[in-house]
């Protein structure tokens, strides 16, 4: 009888908090479109330049897709709800795409000050030691991480310079009590 009981109040108390998180996620979108974007931490950075240049489209140096992806950024202490970002798995950054007085902006966020963020369904945390990593799998005292790599090849075509991407064998990280990190 006792485990039906625990069972019912852990099951419980994962709804609320479930639903606390929600409801969390509401008031901060409310705030940022209130207060409008360009005027929270999130304009602190630097304007996005595309360091590479593509000769197809589908070959990018992105996480999944090159296209802005609905989100969350944990960034300078605050987070920022539904915002649109993609991440540069080559040199390991975030781009926000943030809305100032003249449209679309595409943001860098200073990475140090980059705690973790979220692309849709996937979440990423930072570590000192290898940037940025998805979060694969945490419970009670373990963690698995993944770092997700591409490498970048110059080619020279008879007219000019564009860049090709391959993705690179993925590491996994291995957290037993914060304190042992290996490499799976």
């Amino acid at each position: 009888m006792n485990a039906y009981l625990l069972f019912f109040l852990v099951l419980i108390s994962s709804s609320v908090s479930s639903q606390n998180n929600e409801r969390d996620q509401k008031i901060y979108a409310l705030f940022d479109n209130t207060v409008n974007q360009i005027n929270t931490k999130l304009s602190y950075g630097t304007v996005y330049k595309e360091k590479y240049i593509k000769k197809i489209k589908e070959n990018h140096n992105f996480f999944v897709t090159d296209q802005f992806k609905k989100g969350s950024i944990n960034y300078r202490g605050e987070v920022f709800c539904n915002v649109f970002l993609k991440y540069d798995i080559v040199d390991d950054f975030i781009v926000l795409k943030i809305l100032n007085l003249d449209g679309y902006v595409s943001i860098v966020p200073e990475k140090e000050l980059v705690k973790s963020f979220q692309i849709e369904d996937r979440s990423f945390i930072k570590t000192e030691e290898y940037g940025f990593v998805e979060n694969v799998f945490k419970n009670d005292g373990f963690q698995l991480l993944k770092k997700h790599l591409k490498f970048v090849k110059e080619n020279q075509d008879d007219k000019y310079i564009h860049h090709t991407f391959k993705i690179e064998k993925e590491t996994f990280v291995e957290i037993i009590d914060k304190a042992k990190i290996r490499n799976l």
